[in-house]
């Protein structure tokens, strides 16, 4: 439990009913123990004390909303309760949350569908983002409820409310969110490492760092997202010294990529950073990543001829932090293919 100093101002927030959206677990969790298939009830309430969206607060026209909101540059504040613990009719187990949003974002929800629909989304992402649940998106209703349960006062501090602090929040939680993803995907690489190790060792893929030699270097893992199971490819990583420098085919579209850095928060693994890189790219086969020790970076070149790239390689400087003189340094890397992007841990 946070602690509170005493001089910070505390908001009690009574929930005006609004409307109940009714899913169910779609998987179970070990901690706390939720049983899968466990009926779930939001209820999405409001509060004068919930901050409004940044832009448009007076009026909502879905002209204008509609295509922000595309772009992610327009979202309701959500504040989410605590969960507790009911009965459905039948006198099963049912988890209830409420999602507070402000007054006046209620009465544009009860006019407009399309927006009930999107907050619907927004607030089964918010639950799942705090409790660490997934939830059923195939059997989501909408009972002919105000409120599931007794209305029940959410306590919270103000400075705890305030537009920044929420949306700050909100980011942090679907940083950790997707760093959890990362890391689930890479146990199965490692599992899958082990169990491909007791038959062949020639595809093993995890290195014992960056000036590693040999068979032990590391391969690009594909992954499939959807079930983490992952499929060894052929050797994609060397030293830049051992590359064999092929001509860039020439092609007419150009490759673009998405590069970005997390500091991992989970270090357990081993890993301080995670490298993502997304690009027009399907399959880790396309793909030939070298490390230049000279510069301390990566190199990741296109091997697909559909494609051109403004430079043999594409450069990605490697932190002073991760590399120390006279250690090496261990790295794994995976491809995920439901959003072609490649992924690697150092």
């Amino acid at each position: 439990m946070a602690l509170v100093a005493e001089n910070e101002e505390k908001i009690i927030m009574d929930p005006k009913s609004g409307f109940v959206v009714k899913t169910r677990l779609e998987t179970g969790t070990a901690d706390p123990l939720r049983r899968p298939l466990t009926k779930v009830f939001i209820n999405i309430c409001s509060n004068q004390h919930v901050p409004l969206p940044d832009h448009n607060n007076e009026s909502f026209k879905p002209e204008i909303v509609y295509p922000l909101i595309m772009n992610d540059r327009w979202e309701i504040p959500i504040i989410t309760s605590d969960e507790r613990e009911d009965t459905d009719n039948k006198g099963s187990l049912s988890y209830v949350y409420d999602c507070f949003i402000n007054d006046k974002c209620m009465s544009w929800v009860q006019l407009h569908k399309e927006l009930r629909q999107i907050v619907t989304e927004w607030c089964l992402e918010s639950v799942e983002l705090r409790f660490g649940v997934r939830l059923d998106r195939d059997v989501v209703k909408y009972p002919k409820l105000s409120y599931k349960g007794a209305l029940t006062s959410l306590e919270v501090i103000k400075d705890d409310i305030q537009k920044k602090s929420f949306q700050n929040q909100k980011q942090e939680l679907e940083r950790l969110a997707n760093e959890k993803d990362h890391l689930l995907m890479l146990d199965a690489v490692e599992e899958s490492k082990n169990k491909v190790s007791e038959v062949d060792d020639s595809i093993s893929i995890f290195s014992g760092g960056l000036q590693g030699a040999g068979k032990d270097k590391p391969k690009i893992q594909e992954i499939d997202a959807s079930s983490y199971v992952s499929k060894p490819k052929k050797p994609s990583i060397m030293d830049i010294s051992e590359a064999n420098k092929d001509p860039v085919s020439s092609v007419k579209k150009l490759l673009n990529f998405d590069l970005r850095f997390c500091n991992l928060m989970d270090k357990s693994k081993g890993y301080q950073l995670l490298i993502t890189i997304k690009s027009e790219i399907k399959s880790p086969n396309d793909y030939q990543l070298n490390y230049d020790s000279n510069k301390k970076s990566l190199l990741l070149k296109n091997l697909n001829p559909q494609y051109r790239t403004k430079t043999e390689s594409f450069e990605i400087p490697v932190p002073n932090y991760i590399i120390k003189e006279n250690s090496d340094c261990k790295f794994a890397v995976y491809f995920v293919k439901e959003t072609s992007t490649l992924n690697i841990f150092m």
